[in-house]
């Protein structure tokens, strides 16, 4: 028999979401967004796997069509690693 909740489950990881806490979760994410715009939309597959390999992660070759990530946008991922609190692998 299938589960049922008067509410939705709570999030695994936290953030104070469930909690109730909308401005807490808010303003933990508020810094990842300029990092997740140019990273993720505006690089793309090429620009998360060479984000995901420079935090320690097994990000993986390129597939073609798709090209790697050019140094000039290594340079950016690295900079904005550098400014968000992301956990890298060092």
């Amino acid at each position: 028999d299938p589960v049922v909740r008067d509410e939705p489950p709570a999030p695994d990881q936290g953030g104070g979401v469930g909690e109730g806490r909308m401005a807490d979760a808010e303003a933990a994410q508020k810094p990842l967004v300029p990092m997740a715009a140019e990273i993720v939309a505006r690089m793309g597959v090429p620009g998360v796997k060479a984000a995901m390999e420079r935090i320690g992660l097994a990000g993986g070759h390129v597939r073609l069509p798709l090209l790697p990530t050019p140094a000039a946008d290594l340079a950016i991922i690295d900079t904005l690693l550098g400014e968000s609190a992301v956990v890298t692998g060092d």
